[in-house]
């Protein structure tokens, strides 16, 4: 199940000894990525900031069964996929709601 992996991975990483998630991906940072979204009207909203962030990963690799060898988060993810990056990953709770995905997936 997506959302035990995740939790395993967060708690993987977490055990090695580094963060769940890295201070940035492809050299952009959350900080950055609300600087752009406040300039759309969204930067107000963390799940947009966090959503966006997720889909910026490039160091996680994908998480459909059947991607390619080497395709990363940040070739395409599904909507479950981001809201368990951001809810597991990123804030080490539960995914986020579904019913939510028209607020954090714009």
């Amino acid at each position: 199940m997506l959302h035990d992996d995740v939790a395993k991975l967060r708690a993987e990483r977490l055990k090695s000894g580094t963060s769940a998630v890295p201070d940035s991906f492809q050299g952009v940072t959350k900080p950055r990525v609300k600087q752009v979204l406040d300039k759309l009207g969204l930067g107000n909203r963390p799940d947009n900031v966090d959503a966006v962030y997720a889909l910026l990963d490039d160091e996680t690799l994908s998480w459909f069964p059947s991607a390619p060898e080497g395709t990363k988060f940040s070739d395409g993810a599904s909507t479950a996929h981001v809201g368990c990056h951001v809810g597991i990953l990123q804030r080490g709770g539960g995914k986020l709601d579904r019913e939510g995905r028209d607020y954090w997936i714009k």
